[in-house]
């Protein structure tokens, strides 16, 4: 049962990835320039998408996660707080997935909007004590991120794969 679970999983990963570079190309493309531009950082591969930790750097603006396409953009790491990371990972994961089903209309009914959310309004809803989640696309992500069923857990890294970079050739080991 284990074995196909996991195959299940496989397959999902897959075609999460295949229609990020087809269906949802647009915010695939603006994904990878960032993954290109973070290339340094530590990755990992997580449910048919890759997840590139920026570790709280002073070199970037990015507070949180973002996610594009195929591609999640978070600043916190794996080996520093597991369970805040996990809870991260999943609600971009869910971005991931509304990536999937809306295609082109993903930046303008999902992106756009969360990120005017994020950068705007911290101030307004702190005045009025709204939770940054309680906006639609936030919601949405965090109930489309929750891993289904049996699957429940907060150790992301069981099912996450580390690219290290030594002497400039990827490798991949199971964290």
């Amino acid at each position: 049962m284990f074995e196909q679970d996991d195959r299940r999983t496989q397959i999902a990963a897959i075609f999460l990835l295949v229609m990020n570079l087809t269906w949802g190309i647009i915010q695939t493309i603006a994904g990878f320039a960032l993954f290109v531009r973070y290339w340094d950082r530590p990755h990992y591969w997580y449910r048919g998408s890759i997840v590139t930790t920026e570790a709280a750097s002073q070199r970037t603006k990015l507070h949180g996660g973002i996610s594009l396409g195929a591609f999640i953009f978070t600043t916190y790491d794996l080996s520093k707080d597991e369970l805040e990371t996990s809870r991260l990972i999943r609600h971009e994961y869910g971005h991931v997935l509304q990536s999937v089903v809306l295609g082109p209309l993903y930046l303008p009914v999902i992106g756009i909007p969360s990120i005017v959310w994020a950068r705007f309004f911290q101030a307004w809803r702190d005045a009025r004590g709204i939770d940054y989640y309680s906006f639609y696309p936030e919601r949405w992500a965090n109930r489309w991120g929750k891993p289904s069923l049996q699957r429940q857990t907060c150790e992301v890294a069981r099912s996450v794969t580390v690219i290290e970079k030594e002497d400039d050739t990827p490798s991949s080991r199971s964290a």
